[in-house]
């Protein structure tokens, strides 16, 4: 029984290596799709540094500190969430002097970065540079923007349906030029989606953001920063068969 069947085994083999050079032969087009989409950015993340110098250690980090503590009073007081403002740093450096030579430890700098994210509109952002300068020292800040979580879903499965059919056109276009015909689907290769966001921050000086203040009061007290669309871009590789 066993001789049997490796004979028929044998006699088989030839059919599977034939069928697998002849579905490798069979005539193919493969063809990639790319599409881009974009949309207006949703929500604003400032990105915030409080800094503060003194001969002793302790007393630095206090006063950066009691500096974030006003900022939180300052939100509180404009309305906003001061929830809002959340630590993503916060470092001690040494501060050091050459006198003579040698090297003097002259006090401490504590530095803090803060990070603000609210969805954008032209009323919260102009409360929000309003909380950030309102006790007039000098403030460092810089706002940029981002598309909201259900936003890139959205534009991720928009982008991905426009690259299907940009690859399924070029394909037909490709196959009407060569004569043929386009068959059925073969394959579907799909990467990863590419977001191509580069954001522009910038940082305010003081007599910068009074400026930008007095500005906003002249248009009714909002502040229009009109940020720059977003882009997402799919592709994928598809391959169909050809035929006469």
């Amino acid at each position: 029984m066993k001789k049997n069947l490796s004979i028929l085994l044998l006699c088989l083999m030839p059919f599977f290596v034939w069928a697998q050079e002849r579905h490798s032969s069979d005539p193919m087009i493969k063809v990639e799709g790319y599409a881009t989409v974009k949309q207006v950015p949703k929500l604003m993340n400032i990105n915030i540094t409080i800094s503060q110098e003194d001969i002793a250690y302790d007393m630095a980090v206090q006063k950066v500190q009691e500096k974030l503590s006003k900022m939180k009073e300052n939100f509180k007081n404009a309305s906003l969430d001061e929830e809002l403002i959340k630590a993503t740093s916060f470092r001690v450096d040494e501060r050091f002097e050459y006198r003579d030579g040698k090297r003097k430890l002259m006090g401490y700098n504590a530095v803090m970065d803060l990070s603000v994210k609210t969805e954008y509109n032209a009323q919260t952002s102009y409360k929000a540079v309003a909380a950030l300068t309102e006790d007039k020292e000098f403030v460092r800040f810089s706002i940029g923007f981002e598309l909201s979580d259900d936003q890139k879903t959205a534009l991720k499965e928009e982008a991905l349906k426009k690259a299907v059919a940009d690859a399924k056109a070029k394909a037909q276009i490709l196959a009407e030029a060569a004569g043929a015909k386009l068959g059925d689907l073969n394959s579907i290769r799909y990467g990863h989606t590419d977001e191509h966001y580069r954001p522009s921050p910038r940082a305010f000086a003081k007599g910068e953001v009074m400026a930008m203040e007095a500005q906003s009061a002249n248009m009714g007290g909002n502040l229009e920063l009109n940020p720059k669309e977003i882009e997402i871009s799919n592709r994928v590789m598809m391959k169909w068969e050809i035929e006469d």
